[in-house]
């Protein structure tokens, strides 16, 4: 017996929650309005038919991929490796898969024409 049985519910009203027809293996998607076969939904983590067919998800996600390109394109710009502090850079390469030992040069810039100037 599943929740919905324990609730009073009978297959047909689940089967309606979920936009199916009862008795037929479609599906209306939630986004497109589209009655597609079982087959084009993704099943869920809980083992449930996704209300959204596989070809609004794929473009959704790649709706995302765009949108999230552009700003992640700008971060990299922006960064840069003296913005990183030790222990970061550290944790960031080892994250990456880097192993072994990392040798680097600091160079400081120092105005010594203001130190004459005294």
């Amino acid at each position: 017996m599943n929740t919905n049985e324990k609730k009073g519910n009978s297959a047909s009203q689940c089967a309606q929650n979920i936009g199916m027809e009862t008795g037929s293996n479609h599906k209306t998607c939630a986004r497109c309005n589209r009655t597609l076969p079982i087959a084009a939904f993704r099943l869920t983590r809980w083992g449930t038919i996704a209300s959204t067919c596989n070809d609004c998800m794929n473009k959704a996600k790649e709706e995302g991929r765009a949108r999230n390109k552009a700003a992640h394109e700008e971060q990299l710009r922006t960064m840069r490796l003296q913005d990183f502090s030790q222990r970061e850079l550290m944790a960031e390469l080892h994250r990456r898969g880097y192993e072994g030992t990392l040798t680097y040069t600091e160079t400081h810039s120092i105005n010594i024409s203001k130190i004459n100037e005294q």
